[in-house]
């Protein structure tokens, strides 16, 4: 071996067991360690993509994602065809809400490699959430046909019928997630499980869901967050000392419609008296929604739930709409884009959106003839323990000015609301602590007060 090839060879080896070094820090969840050997090894050796690749992984599980979609971008110039580099770039778009990027990188990656299951079910969750339900749905059956057994396209498939208000199929997709060997999976599609069947009135079976799946409380997984508030909150309903089991609609009782975010499900089933009549609520959850989603322009996952249930209800149905206080906490909604532009006027921000809210609503209602009444926002828990003392300011005046424009505007439209804020305040626009039956929720009885002595009629 002459002296040339030998020095080339060295360095090889050497490149070699960098690379290694620094995947087995990947791999061992060394990030800092990893993100100082990739970059030191990559000012050396700039064409390197398997190590940009990882750098992007370290980057993102470092939470930071700038400096992992440069990563990403750079392997991606150095091997254009490398479909799940363009699939993890995708993800780090979208992270970012460059959902325009993310998706053209999404469907070169299925260019790349047409039987992608993971481009597939990406692409399929980001037009979800876009409102393009329909191809979303075929690209998880694209997928589901190709790997039947792909846990995560049925999780997104059974979300997709769940905003397309789909519930049959979706029930079915869920009981066969239930015997996933995922336990996250498995305590999703049980929770899952649990609401529906408390939105069906099958109250015992929905306990016995929930009780199989109480595990779910005990852990500590981000990817859980949501199933997990849901199942703290519905136990909490279910297992009140005053909940009727048996609750019974005669046929001669109206109904009246309670649609809107997790809120809804505390009025489900209950009698109430009002206008000199007797209503029995029948909740539809549409999980997530804000009125900032049904404000924005275009279609998204939010707007075709509502629609659906507003068809799918008589015309001429009394509703309460329970959409906003997402919109008010926070780390979401206004506070959340304040912080983002903090230039702009906090109170423009929440007249804006209820402003274009009510726009949204009454253009779809025209269709359908609802007597619509609007549900205020809850007074905040006062929290010293985890929030500062700014932050708990901040809180209090978003939700007092939203509430106070909301019932404003419904005067302006000629709407009635049920006014949540004045029932459980102290007196400060904090909590009375009397109503809640958690940090967000209040209880079956404080929606059954606020009817008797909050809801206001005549605007």
């Amino acid at each position: 071996m002459n002296n040339k090839v030998s020095i080339n060879y060295q360095k090889m080896k050497n490149e070699s067991f960098l690379v290694q070094e620094i995947y087995d820090a990947y791999r061992e969840f060394r990030n800092p360690e990893g993100i100082q050997l990739a970059e030191l090894f990559l000012k050396k050796n700039k064409t390197n993509q398997l190590v940009w690749k990882i750098l992007g992984e370290l980057c993102k599980r470092a939470n930071d994602i700038p400096r992992a979609i440069l990563a990403y971008r750079r392997a991606i110039y150095l091997n254009p065809r490398d479909a799940i580099a363009h699939i993890n770039l995708g993800i780090l778009l979208k992270s970012k809400n460059q959902k325009i990027d993310a998706e053209k990188n999404y469907r070169r990656a299925l260019i790349l490699d047409p039987t992608s299951t993971l481009a597939m079910n990406n692409l399929a969750n980001l037009l979800r959430q876009s409102g393009r339900v329909e191809e979303a749905e075929k690209l998880c059956r694209d997928a589901l046909k190709i790997n039947p057994k792909y846990d995560m396209a049925l999780v997104n498939l059974a979300i997709i019928l769940d905003y397309k208000d789909d519930l049959s199929e979706r029930i079915s997709i869920l009981n066969n997630l239930v015997k996933s060997e995922n336990k996250v999976i498995y305590l999703q599609a049980m929770t899952n499980l649990a609401i529906i069947t408390y939105l069906r009135y099958q109250f015992d079976e929905s306990r016995d869901l929930l009780a199989r799946s109480k595990e779910i409380q005990n852990l500590n997984n981000s990817v859980l967050n949501n199933e997990k508030n849901y199942h703290i909150y519905l136990s909490k309903i279910l297992h009140d000392e005053n909940f009727n089991n048996k609750a019974f609609v005669h046929k001669t009782i109206k109904k009246l419609f309670v649609i809107g975010d997790s809120h809804s499900l505390s009025s489900h089933a209950l009698n109430i008296n009002v206008w000199g009549e007797t209503f029995h609520c029948e909740a539809f959850l549409i999980k997530g929604c804000k009125q900032w989603d049904l404000a924005k322009d275009g279609s998204n996952q939010f707007k075709n739930k509502l629609y659906s249930v507003f068809k799918r209800i008589p015309n001429k149905s009394d509703v309460l709409l329970s959409i906003g206080e997402i919109d008010c906490r926070l780390d979401s909604g206004i506070i959340k884009f304040r912080k983002k532009y903090p230039g702009k006027s906090i109170d423009d921000i929440i007249e804006n959106t209820i402003n274009r809210y009510f726009k949204y609503i009454s253009e779809l209602n025209k269709n359908f003839y609802h007597n619509l009444i609007f549900q205020t926002v809850p007074c905040p828990i006062l929290e010293t323990n985890s929030v500062s003392k700014d932050d708990n300011k901040l809180l209090n005046y978003v939700i007092k000015s939203f509430n106070n424009y909301l019932k404003l505007k419904t005067k302006e439209l000629q709407y009635k609301y049920l006014d949540l804020h004045t029932l459980t305040d102290r007196g400060d626009g904090f909590s009375n602590n009397m109503h809640h039956i958690d940090a967000h929720h209040l209880s079956r009885q404080a929606m059954t007060q606020a009817w008797a002595t909050n809801f206001v009629n005549k605007v």
